[in-house]
């Protein structure tokens, strides 16, 4: 019983589980923003055309006050998204589900009070069709949904003729129905291609051998957070003798080598939050920031002891122990990252000066906080 749950949920999720949707919220939103950034002007240009056919045509002059009051609606609804619920993936969610019930709501009164002798074909296009215009659980959807059709055969059973309510009803229902399978599908289709692109994206900025991010991950991380942070810390680790230990043992120890030397790194990141990449080659690159920087440096030297220390195998032998020289810079006030970059590289020359296996900072580094 347990396991059909469980599949049930998955199945409502489109395939995967709610903690998919919720590492993917902010690929989500980006859909749904677009989604209903086009729906939106959508809707009020509609508003605006029956508005104006209100005014024109005496048969529809009593329904204008309805009209007018939607579009009106839906102009507010516009300029709060621009403002707040393009940033907001709260505001986004809101949005949407105040979106459908303003739309259920004016389909039922097109459907019912506004045409008791006709098919509430507005109502049943709406039903089948706007739950695969956005990315959400298929069971929040369909239970908003379900509120709409009682809602609707309520306002039904109240207007129309028995015959027309009777259908409108009997329709709802049968797309109802059809309209949860197709949403699920077409949810589990674009869930899927989330899923493609999320390990596409992670394959292009993460270094396969060392599973560190690599230099495109590094010029993200570096844009995103290096001009709104002063007190920043660059380190710079190179494998000392790579090229010769390379040679002598073969690629394979190389590669363990390297990833040895990652994994310790990748101990220290996770304890302290620092960033780490693999810049190439042998070369990977720390950065600390804000309170962080200055733990940073004094980690740097554990880094180097852990590393030396280390004993690893290689093809079932004991492979010879690494060293690595470190240098390392603070940020300068103002200063561009290419400045900041080069003078934590020429630290790392310093410490290849000094003898390797050493730590060595830039000689002109601001004093630490």
């Amino acid at each position: 019983m347990k396991g059909m749950l469980e599949n049930l949920k998955r199945w409502c999720y489109g395939g995967q589980d709610r903690t998919f949707f919720a590492a993917q919220q902010q690929a989500i939103h980006a859909y749904n923003c677009k989604m209903i950034n086009g729906l939106l002007p959508l809707m009020t240009v509609i508003l605006a055309c029956y508005l104006v056919l209100s005014v024109a045509m005496p048969s529809l002059s009593p329904y204008s006050p309805v009209y007018l009051v939607y579009f009106i609606i839906l102009i507010l609804m516009s300029v709060f998204f621009e403002i707040k619920g393009r940033r907001s993936i709260s505001c986004t969610r809101f949005l949407i589900w105040l979106f459908f019930v303003l739309i259920y709501s004016f389909v039922t009164l097109i459907g019912t009070a506004f045409g008791p002798d006709t098919p509430a074909v507005m109502f049943i296009v709406f039903l089948l069709t706007m739950p695969m215009l956005i990315i959400a659980p298929v069971h929040h959807t369909y239970t908003l949904l379900s509120v709409a059709l009682v809602a609707f055969s309520i306002a039904a059973v109240r207007f129309k003729t028995p015959l027309y309510a009777q259908m409108d009803m009997i329709h709802g229902i049968t797309c109802l129905v059809l309209g949860f399978f197709l949403c699920q599908r077409v949810l589990e289709s674009r869930i899927s291609l989330l899923a493609s692109n999320e390990q596409l994206n992670r394959l292009s900025k993460y270094d396969a051998l060392t599973e560190l991010p690599n230099r495109r991950g590094l010029d993200e991380f570096v844009q995103q957070a290096y001009p709104a942070c002063e007190a920043l810390t660059l380190a710079m680790i190179d494998v000392d003798n790579f090229k010769e230990y390379n040679d002598t043992l073969g690629h394979q120890c190389g590669d363990a080598a390297l990833t040895a030397v990652a994994k310790t790194i990748q101990q220290h990141t996770a304890e302290s939050g620092f960033f780490a990449a693999r810049f190439g080659g042998e070369e990977f690159v720390l950065i600390g920031t804000g309170c962080s920087a200055a733990n940073l440096e004094t980690q740097l030297e554990t880094i180097r002891a852990d590393i030396c220390s280390q004993k690893f195998l290689c093809q079932n032998h004991l492979a010879d122990r690494l060293t690595v020289s470190i240098g390392f810079a603070r940020k300068k006030p103002g200063e561009e990252f290419s400045d900041l970059f080069k003078r934590a590289d020429d630290a790392l020359y310093l410490a290849k000066d000094a003898g390797k296996n050493c730590v060595r900072t830039s000689p002109d580094s601001p004093p630490q906080e």
